[in-house]
């Protein structure tokens, strides 16, 4: 039982009975954790957990450091959790609003186009690229924009892997370097192989920030 460590801990009912089958709490920047029948599940960004927002993204150093507190948090060892979903981002500032491209990304071989909101997806079944407004996300949300961010046109881009339970990886395989850079080739991968209908292409500056080498570093990253 982990509730004592959380904050604001409420237990879960049934509507029908009345039973209690878990029960739900916040560790530090409101991250949310929710205990179902003994499963612990969690939903949230971990650079929520780890900086307090999700427009900064955690280099491998910081996503070890942030496993390795959140288990301290929790009195659990919490490498060994298992992943259902994994979402590898990155921000990218554009000179105009973020939509203003979406009209520029055309097709994307076995992935289907579509538009949601402010959102633009190329997914299928088991993965999904997602193109939005990061700013105007948060705005929304009505939370605090971080100061380096401010005022800024970000384009966030997310490779959302939606069935990531078959691969059975681990949280602590986050942090490995190979299934890092793994995930981190396929982000930009993916990227380069939609159809565009104008050279909207990663500029030298942008290429740096999301090499394999500057994401190790122990440094803040944008990605």
């Amino acid at each position: 039982d982990i509730s004592g460590y959380l904050n604001e801990a409420k237990h879960l009912c049934s509507r029908k009975t009345g039973e209690v089958y878990g029960y739900k709490g916040k560790l530090k920047n409101n991250y949310k954790i929710e205990v179902k029948n003994d499963v612990l599940k969690i939903e949230n960004s971990l650079a929520t957990y780890y900086l307090g927002n999700n427009i900064d993204t955690l280099t491998i150093n910081q996503t070890k450091e942030a496993i390795e507190n959140l288990s301290d948090d929790l009195h659990l060892d919490m490498r060994q959790a298992r992943l259902t979903r994994i979402d590898f981002a990155g921000n990218l500032i554009m000179k105009d609003p973020p939509m203003n491209y979406f009209g520029c990304l055309l097709e994307a071989n076995k992935l289907n186009k579509s538009r949601k909101d402010s959102t633009l997806y190329f997914s299928n079944q088991v993965r999904s690229l997602a193109f939005y407004d990061k700013t105007k996300h948060y705005q929304d949300k009505k939370l605090n924009i971080p100061e380096a961010y401010q005022n800024q046109n970000i384009l966030r881009y997310e490779r959302r892997l939606l069935k990531a339970g078959k691969k059975k990886l681990k949280f602590e395989d986050l942090y490995k370097p190979n299934i890092f850079k793994y995930f981190l080739d396929h982000w930009k991968r993916e990227y380069d192989s939609i159809i565009k209908n104008s050279s909207l292409q990663f500029t030298k500056e942008a290429k740096n920030m999301f090499s394999y080498k500057f994401l190790c570093a122990d440094r803040k990253s944008v990605v």
